[in-house]
């Protein structure tokens, strides 16, 4: 469905990229839930660990919906745990080495998208476009 107003074709962009994304998920059989995808791209790709609250408040997802997706993940064997050595109420979260080769091949999903998204675009003009987004997602968070 074309929309006519500048807010419907945003969302039907959004919407045409989400179908995009799952559909992509579902022909490589990707053992993650398309919803799910944040969490691998909010945890750091260096090896390096975050505290689950970090975790919760970056994803804006409630503390027990993100320990669901945690035990999900941790059992697939793509996150892993550990609690902090000075203090015992922290836990840490990261990616397991199993967990790259998805995370690159969700990056590539990504470029895909991008690709077929600004397909026509000449370099400058996706150069431009980019600026505006990222003035739009700065206008909105101002009034926020």
């Amino acid at each position: 469905m074309r929309h006519e107003s500048l807010l419907g074709k945003i969302n039907e962009i959004n919407s045409s990229s989400s179908s995009y994304i799952s559909k992509r998920l579902k022909e490589e059989n990707f053992p993650l839930l398309r919803n799910h995808l944040p969490l691998f791209f909010i945890l750091p790709h260096n090896g390096e660990m975050m505290q689950f609250n970090e975790i919760a408040s970056n994803w804006n997802i409630s503390k027990s919906s993100l320990s669901d997706v945690l035990a999900k993940y941790e059992e697939l064997g793509f996150i892993k745990k550990s609690q902090c050595d000075s203090d015992k109420r922290i836990t840490n979260i990261g990616l397991t080495q199993e967990a790259y080769p998805i995370l690159d091949k969700l990056k590539k999903i990504g470029t895909d998208l991008i690709n077929i998204l600004l397909s026509d675009f000449e370099t400058e003009d996706r150069e431009i476009f980019e600026t505006y987004i990222n003035k739009v997602i700065s206008n909105i968070d101002k009034a926020l």
